[in-house]
């Protein structure tokens, strides 16, 4: 007999999920099973189904999918158990967020998607309630909460449309949605988020000048074009705070090029402005039609800025955080590029750990407006170009087409 912690996961398995070696989501099975009680799960009921799609406004093909799977759902009544296992995994659970790691959801294996690829929607639905209150205790608006959730959709339809199945298969991603961690302004997402990396970020007391110093002990390649990530040779970066004096590696923040030479800058001229560990605002542009460099993307950067200011007054951000993949430019991408602090993305990719590179020529060749080839690892992957910081205290003069500040060579 498997025991109570993981006969979630023999349930999943049973069930044809690709169950991968966490347990995270089996850790209340006991609790779980002693809520149900025998009854059908609130949100697999039509009417809630129902009221959920009015409620977030989605269109009538997806709500019809989702009532239509409904009936799957009866005929596997272990299928309705799993799904109340993660909701009290997700959203009952004490902390929730502590259960989440977005790489270990099992997922329906491929020739079951026809009856179980919208599983995870109804789990996500699931928390709406909780959603509410948390909305509600923070003030913020349920129009957003309608953008931010239009993302499901737009994940099940792109997986419709080039499958002919309506499946949701990024649930640990939708999660910060549905757990009100992450929220669409306008055209772009945002998240709350310590600032990853050390690098620090400084200003001149006089002039405003702005520099990024590398961390100290940092491996770099020979020309400063990224962190290494192999047994490449390179330079270790030094950070050492004097009394009178920081000897550090400077960042050229046009290009996230790190300088192999160490400086020496009179420690009373700068003042540090984000570092390691800072709250920032992660941005993320969910897939459509590009933003308008002028009014989308200006308009949504203040209206984040707004919005967590008002609802999130215990963490002011330092800054906003956007991670710059090779794809293919966009005179708005050109544009908006250009309003951050770049620097090398240090190693440690969303695909696992040493995997991510950095590609800074890319970066030029976006500031001379050049188209640059697709650039792709061996597996097909593409690698990164650059990281970069927009300072909240710079998002007055975001968009203005004359020079707003210098930047160190």
């Amino acid at each position: 007999m498997p025991s109570e912690r993981h006969a979630a996961a023999g349930l999943a398995a049973s069930l044809g999920f690709d169950v991968g070696p966490s347990v995270w989501w089996e850790a209340h099975a006991s609790e779980a099973d002693a809520d149900a009680a025998g009854d059908e799960p609130f949100f697999l009921q039509r009417p809630f189904v129902e009221e959920a799609c009015a409620d977030l406004a989605w269109s009538a093909e997806l709500a019809e999918a989702l009532l239509d799977g409904l009936a799957h759902l009866r005929e596997e009544p272990a299928l309705a158990r799993l799904a109340w296992h993660m909701h009290w995994a997700l959203f009952r659970a004490t902390p929730p967020d502590a259960l989440f790691d977005g790489a270990d959801w099992p997922l329906p294996s491929r020739e079951r998607l026809d009856r179980q690829g919208l599983f995870y929607a109804y789990v996500l639905l699931s928390g709406l309630g909780v959603l509410r209150e948390r909305y509600a205790a923070r003030g913020i608006s349920w129009d957003i909460a309608r953008r931010t959730l239009a993302d499901l959709e737009l994940w099940a339809r792109t997986h419709h449309a080039q499958t002919g199945i309506w499946a949701v298969l990024l649930p640990g991603w939708l999660l910060l949605h549905f757990s009100g961690r992450l929220f669409q302004c306008g055209r772009l997402q945002y998240r709350l988020m310590p600032f990853p990396h050390d690098f620090h970020f400084i200003r001149h007391v006089d002039t405003s000048e702005l520099r990024i110093l590398a961390g100290a002990g940092m491996r770099f390649r020979k020309k400063g074009l990224g962190t290494i990530v192999d047994a490449e040779e390179g330079f270790t970066s030094q950070y050492e705070v004097r009394e009178h004096e920081l000897v550090v590696h400077v960042v050229d923040t046009t290009t996230g090029v790190v300088d192999p030479q160490p400086r020496s800058l009179a420690r009373a001229e700068w003042r540090e402005v984000l570092a390691l560990g800072d709250p920032v605002l992660e941005i993320h542009l969910p897939a459509g039609p590009a933003p308008n460099f002028q009014t989308e993307s200006a308009q949504s950067l203040r209206a984040a800025e707004q919005l967590f200011a008002s609802a999130f007054p215990e963490v002011p951000f330092r800054g906003f955080y956007d991670v710059f993949w090779t794809v293919p430019l966009m005179p708005w991408f050109v544009s908006y590029i250009r309003e951050f602090l770049l620097f090398a993305s240090p190693s440690g990719s969303l695909h696992g750990p040493a995997e991510r590179r950095v590609v800074p020529a890319l970066v030029q060749r976006v500031r001379a407006h050049v188209e640059p080839t697709r650039v792709r690892r061996a597996d097909g992957r593409p690698w990164l170009a650059a990281e970069g910081i927009l300072l909240r205290e710079e998002l007055v003069h975001f968009g203005m087409k004359s020079p707003r500040r210098p930047h160190a060579a």
